[in-house]
């Protein structure tokens, strides 16, 4: 079986990531490959030994493919005769843009990502909240949900120690004696809503609690200007909460290697994320993969591995032991991402229950100090179920079984 990656293979986009990692783990299962280059972002990033090594054989390969498989955006997909036509793509909101009026101002008909995807012979996603808003918003082809293969943070197969920090002779302080490292990851936008995060985490917890470590970047990585606006947000938020004694928020704005990743996800104690919605959350499966315990808005892509206490809930839940700690929410209109075509008013994503989110924190941050063996439970457990779950081997052999049961349709 031959399969065709249409994709921007090289950038440092989320897209371009999962295609490398996606590409790589069907590889390993069997699958050949061939990559026409898409490209959008017009940054180029250094390739690991795999594409280093592949990549222009991948590239000039003039056979016909038996499957050819879009992963991108739903306005670039174009169908070619003679082959199956795969369309794979995320979402984070509960619709796709569609419904597109003939001489709506503005409005291109590649937009309209229903018609787009009905052309294809299947689409295929991340997340099982990204199909079900394909479903209800029109696309009528076969939908698979696929995952994102992981690479986890450890070479020894054993589960790293996370929250570790030392003292000056090397030797590691009991967390009853430290402050707490509350860590996310997140790009500073609307979506992602770091700032109900960091109000909420500055209110619920005072200086001598806990520290706030951020990994976050503005419109663009690695940009002076842009790191400095990040910056002032963060001052601002702080300064509206009006207590004086607040946490340090520690900004990690660079570019970070998979080592360095590695490294950021073991120095925290409790990861979370309040984002709006998500097309399947890489950080907070990165964390669980670390054994960090987890907290999640309850709604979207990351309900296919974070489970609550009493079990799923929310769009994509799974039923099943507690993995995380998936927080409280209502729905509301989509708003403040005006700079992306694909977001209307008339979809709708989540907005986390702040109080809720608080009080969870608090819970799990009186377990650490009180080294309540069920906090590390769950996240055993969380850990377990993602390293199971979404590891290359897992995703390889599921996407071959996938393109298997699509040529054979």
């Amino acid at each position: 079986m031959l399969l065709e990656l249409v994709t921007d293979i090289d950038s440092p986009s989320g897209y371009s990531a999962f295609a490398r990692a996606f590409g790589e783990a069907l590889h390993g299962a069997g699958v050949e490959l061939k990559v026409t280059p898409h490209k959008h972002d017009r940054t180029t990033i250094p390739q690991n030994e795999f594409w280093s090594k592949n990549m222009l054989e991948f590239a000039t390969d003039k056979r016909k493919p038996d499957v050819r498989m879009h992963i991108e955006t739903p306005e670039f997909f174009q169908p070619v005769q003679g082959v199956k036509n795969i369309g794979f793509t995320f979402w984070e909101t509960d619709r796709i843009p569609g419904g597109w009026k003939e001489g709506e101002p503005g409005i291109p008909a590649n937009f309209n990502w229903v018609n787009q995807m009905n052309m294809m012979d299947e689409i295929w996603t991340g997340a099982s909240s990204a199909a079900l808003a394909f479903r209800e918003s029109g696309v009528t082809v076969p939908i698979r949900v696929v995952g994102t293969p992981m690479q986890f943070s450890d070479e020894d197969g054993e589960l790293p120690i996370t929250g570790i920090t030392v003292d000056g002779s090397g030797n590691p302080v009991a967390r009853k004696d430290r402050r707490i490292v509350i860590g996310s990851c997140a790009q500073f936008n609307f979506r992602k809503n770091l700032e109900d995060l960091i109000i909420g985490v500055c209110s619920e917890f005072r200086s001598d609690e806990v520290v706030l470590l951020l990994k976050t970047y503005g419109s663009q990585q690695n940009d002076p200007q842009q790191e400095q606006g990040v910056r002032n947000r963060v001052i601002g938020l702080k300064n509206a909460i009006g207590w004086k004694d607040i946490p340090q928020v520690v900004l990690v704005q660079n570019t970070l290697t998979d080592q360095d990743m590695r490294k950021f996800y073991n120095s925290m104690d409790i990861f979370v994320t309040a984002t709006r919605g998500e097309g399947f959350c890489i950080p907070a499966a990165q964390a669980m993969a670390a054994g960090v315990p987890t907290v999640c808005t309850g709604w979207s892509a990351m309900m296919d591995f974070v489970i609550g206490e009493a079990g799923g809930y929310g769009v994509g839940a799974t039923d099943g032991p507690q993995t995380g700690w998936p927080i409280n929410y209502q729905m509301e209109p989509v708003f403040g991402m005006p700079f992306i075509p694909w977001y209307r008013p008339d979809q709708r994503w989540a907005r986390i229950n702040m109080v809720h989110m608080m009080e969870t924190l608090r819970t799990i941050y009186d377990g650490i100090k009180n080294d309540n063996p069920e906090i590390r439970r769950i996240a055993q457990r969380g850990a377990e179920t993602v390293r199971r779950e979404y590891s290359p081997e897992a995703i390889g052999k599921l996407g071959r079984e996938y393109l298997e049961a699509c040529l054979a349709s």
